[in-house]
């Protein structure tokens, strides 16, 4: 997660709230709402964990078009306990994952790939997150 300035004082709150509704956008609000229906709620530390993830994967592309694969199941029980079944549905996801180095690298804990692309589209959408992260950054 992005640290803020404590002098901001509002203006770091709403950067926070942002942030945290990013997150959430991030390991799916559906993907959420299932959990929490199954009696899983999502800390917010777990949450800025995966802002987190999502930042180092995007920094890892290195500016080049691709995306990030999340291993939600593990960034979540890194920060809160979980419930048996929650180890039992990551490793069902993990097994069925089309991507065999996504299946090896979260099998072995890792909690993102980043996975490059051609698409030029993708490359403009990564730029200008980063530009916006590095911005709030920076307030």
């Amino acid at each position: 997660a992005l640290a803020v300035a404590p002098s901001i004082g509002a203006a770091s709150v709403h950067i926070s709230t942002d942030l945290e509704q990013l997150g959430k956008v991030f390991l799916g609000e559906e993907l959420i709402e299932k959990w929490e229906k199954k009696g899983l709620s999502v800390n917010k530390e777990a949450i800025d964990g995966v802002v987190d993830a999502m930042n180092r994967g995007l920094e890892s592309l290195g500016g080049k078009a691709g995306y990030v694969a999340l291993n939600k199941h593990q960034i979540v029980m890194s920060y809160q306990q979980t419930p048996d079944w929650f180890e039992g549905e990551q490793q069902d996801f993990i097994a069925s994952h089309p991507i065999p180095e996504v299946r090896e690298r979260f099998s072995n804990g890792e909690w993102f790939v980043a996975i490059q692309t051609t698409s030029g589209s993708s490359t403009r959408a990564i730029s200008a997150y980063g530009n916006v992260m590095r911005e709030a950054s920076q307030l």
